[in-house]
C-alpha cells in the first residue's frame, strides 16, 4: 500500500489500447525485433501463454510454476510485459509478481485501492483537465512565471518560488522517428487481440475515470 506522511503521489493514465500501440511503436525506434514483426504476433503468443480462454483478465493466483520471469515457449521477451496489463502490475503487483504473465485478482484490488490514495490521477485524454486538477491542489507549483513575478513585486510571499515551476503537459506529443514502421493506428484485428490481453488494464482504467468523476 502507499500514501501517508507528507508525500503527494500523482500519475496520469492512458487508455489500453491506445497505450499499448503507443509503447509498440516506441520500441520500434530502438528495437530491431519489433521492426520486425507486427504487434499482431506478440499479442497472440501472450494470449497464448496466457492459455487462451482468460485472455487477459484477473486470475485467482498464480500456479506455482508462474513465480518467475514470464519468459514464453513463444518467444516472449520481458519487454513484452509492457504489452499486457502493465497499469495494474505496476500499481499493484508485489515485487516477485511483476515479471509474472499473468494479473492476480489480488493485484488488481491492490492496484485499485493504491489509486484511491494518489492526490490527483490523470487521463490522456484529458490533460487540460489534470492540469486544472494539479493547480487547484498546488497553486503555486503550476503558476505563471509571470504571475509569480507580479506577487513578488506586490510583497506578497510565494515569489521566491517562480524557480519551482512545474510545466504541464496539454497534449500527448506524437513520436516522429523513420524507424517506426507501425501506422497511426491499429487495425481491428490488433485492436481485438490488445483488448483480449488488456482486460485488467481495462477494468482499472474504468474504475479510476469514475472515481476521478466522483471526487470533481
Amino acid at each position: 500500500s502507499i500514501g501517508g506522511g507528507s508525500v503527494a503521489f500523482v500519475t496520469i493514465l492512458r487508455e489500453p489500447k491506445s497505450r499499448v500501440w503507443s509503447y509498440y511503436k516506441y520500441t520500434q525506434t530502438f528495437s530491431k525485433r519489433y521492426r520486425q514483426r507486427p504487434l499482431s504476433y506478440f499479442l497472440s503468443a501472450i494470449n497464448q501463454t496466457l492459455g487462451g480462454d482468460r485472455h487477459g483478465s484477473a486470475v485467482q493466483a498464480h500456479p506455482e510454476e508462474a513465480v518467475a520471469v514470464a519468459t514464453s515457449r513463444l518467444e516472449l521477451h520481458r519487454d513484452d510485459l509492457q504489452l499486457t496489463n502493465m497499469m495494474a502490475r505496476s500499481l499493484g503487483a508485489q515485487p516477485a509478481e511483476l515479471l509474472v504473465l499473468p494479473v492476480t485478482t489480488a493485484t488488481l484490488n491492490t492496484a485499485l485501492a493504491n489509486l484511491r490514495q494518489f492526490a490527483v490521477v490523470g487521463f490522456i485524454d484529458e490533460l487540460d483537465a489534470f492540469a486544472e486538477r494539479m493547480s487547484e491542489k498546488w497553486p503555486l507549483l503550476l503558476a505563471s512565471r509571470g504571475a509569480l513575478d507580479e506577487r513578488a513585486g506586490s510583497g506578497q510571499r510565494g515569489g521566491e518560488s517562480r524557480h519551482a515551476l512545474c510545466p504541464m503537459p496539454h497534449e500527448n506529443a506524437a513520436l516522429n522517428s523513420t524507424f517506426v514502421t507501425a501506422s497511426a493506428h491499429p487495425d481491428l484485428e490488433t485492436r481485438a487481440l490488445i483488448r483480449d490481453v488488456n482486460r485488467v488494464d481495462a477494468e482499472l482504467y474504468a474504475a479510476a475515470k469514475a472515481h476521478a468523476r466522483k471526487r470533481r
